[in-house]
């Protein structure tokens, strides 16, 4: 946005209770003031809302509010950001209006185009606004989340949400967690399988482009790569312990308590209790499309979604399958030792 007089007001509700059903109850129709919107201080006003609530907009929206209060308007032009996002704010209001309630702010689905710039861009809105973020905001960081764990943004989102200018008007911890979800979303295509050398070739040369271009965006997969290293190490520990107990000999107890043959895990070194070795560099890594080895991870079933959201950035985010699926996920087992090398050397790429 625009405007030289930065970020909005901090949100006095952040500071008490929600808008109380009352005091919704309250808000009258009229008198109304008129909402304008301008991509640019040069560009021409165009009208958002004629007749838009003024006990609304001085109730929901703190920067509208101390405008108005400051400046006796009867009304408030918007420089900057998304017309449409700034539509779908001014519907949830209303909506919350109508029903007299402060109401989850809806979900796309999932295959709507532009799905994750869309949900930014009413999150930038909100917050140019001044509507606190767990009013609106918090849910749909929620959602884009849930999402980007099973479906790969396109590529030009990836990129809009690493380079556009408005995700910076949000404060810090509003903006690291929206703009992680684009790495979110290449690192689980990437681990369930979706991104791989030979099925999507055309995918792994953008995403080696787009990481040469972008350093953000390959730190943040190498942090993802970090966090879920330590959920398969952990995963290890405990399938050693009925081992290192006496309870059995080749395998491991299964949660049905059968006692599951150890090789099961396939070939060499494909085994999830098997100690960490050295392998050969750029196996299964992301930094290898250029060369002969295997970029992608295994398509395994250690992906599948547990349905639980996961913010950028959450402890623990990887979600791993019962120990007694583990054992037959060979390449998962071998990207996780990759991981462990590429770690301990330090200074060589993915």
């Amino acid at each position: 946005m625009d405007e030289p007089s930065g970020q909005p007001p901090e949100p006095r509700e952040d500071r008490g209770p929600r808008i109380p059903p009352a005091k919704l109850s309250s808000i009258n129709p009229e008198p109304t003031i008129s909402l304008f919107f301008k991509p640019t201080k040069d560009s021409s006003l165009v009208l958002l809302d004629g007749k838009f609530s003024r006990d609304a907009a001085m109730i929901f929206c703190d920067r509208i509010r101390h405008d108005l209060m400051d400046n006796n308007r009867k009304s408030f032009t918007i420089v900057g950001g998304s017309l449409n996002g700034l539509k779908e704010v001014l519907s949830w209001i209303n909506q919350c209006v109508a029903e007299q309630n402060i109401i989850k702010f809806k979900d796309f689905d999932d295959n709507a185009p532009n799905l994750f710039t869309t949900y930014a861009n009413v999150i930038i809105s909100a917050h140019y606004l001044g509507i606190p973020p767990r009013d609106l905001s918090d849910h749909i960081v929620k959602r884009m989340s849930a999402v980007a764990r099973k479906q790969l943004m396109s590529w030009a989102e990836v990129e809009w949400f690493y380079t556009t200018p408005l995700l910076a008007t949000l404060p810090d911890e509003r903006e690291n967690p929206v703009r992680g979800v684009a790495g979110a979303s290449v690192f689980w295509a990437w681990w369930n399988g979706k991104l791989d050398e030979n099925e999507t070739p055309e995918d792994m040369m953008m995403l080696s482009v787009l990481r040469q271009e972008i350093s953000q965006l390959d730190k943040d997969l190498h942090e993802w790569c970090e966090r879920n290293e330590v959920e398969v190490r952990k995963k290890w520990e405990e399938k050693d312990k009925p081992k290192k107990s006496g309870v059995h000999t080749n395998g491991y107890c299964g949660e049905n308590g059968h006692a599951l043959d150890g090789a099961s895990g396939g070939g060499d070194g494909g085994r999830w209790d098997e100690p960490t070795t050295v392998t050969s560099g750029g196996t299964n890594g992301w930094d290898t499309f250029s060369t002969e080895g295997p970029l992608g991870p295994p398509n395994s079933v250690a992906t599948q979604d547990s349905g639980v959201d996961v913010a950028f950035g959450g402890k623990n985010s990887a979600a791993l399958p019962p120990l007694h699926e583990m054992d037959g996920i060979n390449g998962a087992g071998d990207w996780a030792e990759e991981v462990s090398e590429i770690t301990r050397l330090n200074n060589q790429q993915w």
